[in-house]
């Protein structure tokens, strides 16, 4: 959640639980963002099939290179 492109997402915590009045403007989900279109691509480290996009390098991964060797950019 520490990705830049987050910080919607988490203002909007806080905004739902009523700790801010202020309203965050539209953001895309982690979700959406890491799993959704895009993210079935070439892992950029092995060539398989990507399943996940990071967020702060903003490149596709297999599970085993995302996940498995903790992936670190």
């Amino acid at each position: 959640m520490g990705a830049d492109r987050f910080k919607g997402f988490v203002s909007y915590g806080f905004y739902k639980g009523g700790f801010t009045t202020t309203k965050p403007a539209p953001f895309e989900s982690p979700k959406d963002y890491m799993y959704g279109s895009g993210s079935m691509a070439a892992c950029d480290n092995c060539s398989s099939l990507s399943c996940t996009k990071c967020p702060r390098c903003e490149k596709p991964h297999c599970f085993d290179c995302f996940w498995n060797k903790l992936h670190r950019c």
